[in-house]
C-alpha cells in the first residue's frame, strides 16, 4: 500500500509542478526522484509511469467540456499520427523525460566517486 501512495503523490507532484511551472519541471522532478528513491528499486519505471499519469490527469481535467476528440484528430492528422497517436505521444513525452532523468541521477548516485 505504501508504494501505491508514493506513486499517487509523485503523479500529483508531476501534475501540479507542470501546471504551476511548466513542462521543464518533469525532468527536474524525475531527477529528484532518482536521487531520493531507494537503490535497486524500479526508479526509472516509477518516475516515467507517474509522469505519464500526472499528465494524463491534466489532459483529462482540461478535456472536460472541450472538443478533445476533434482537436486531437485534427492536430494528429497534421502531425501524421492520428488522434490516438497524439494522445499517446502526449503521455510518452513526460514518461521519457522523467524516466531518463531518474535513471541518470540514480546511476550517478550509486556510482563510486572518481578519483580527482
Amino acid at each position: 500500500m505504501g508504494s501505491t501512495i508514493r506513486m499517487v503523490l509523485l503523479a500529483a507532484a508531476f501534475a501540479v509542478a507542470t501546471l504551476a511551472l511548466g513542462w521543464w519541471t518533469v525532468p527536474v522532478l524525475g531527477a529528484a526522484w532518482g536521487i531520493a528513491a531507494r537503490a535497486g528499486g524500479r526508479t526509472v519505471l516509477t518516475a516515467g509511469t507517474c509522469a505519464a499519469l500526472g499528465w494524463g490527469a491534466l489532459l483529462a481535467l482540461f478535456a472536460m467540456g472541450a472538443p478533445i476528440a476533434d482537436v486531437a484528430s485534427k492536430v494528429g492528422a497534421i502531425m501524421k499520427v492520428g488522434g490516438v497517436g497524439l494522445v499517446v505521444l502526449t503521455l510518452v513525452f513526460p514518461a521519457l523525460l522523467a524516466g531518463s532523468a531518474a535513471g541518470v541521477t540514480s546511476a550517478l548516485r550509486t556510482q563510486p566517486a572518481a578519483a580527482a
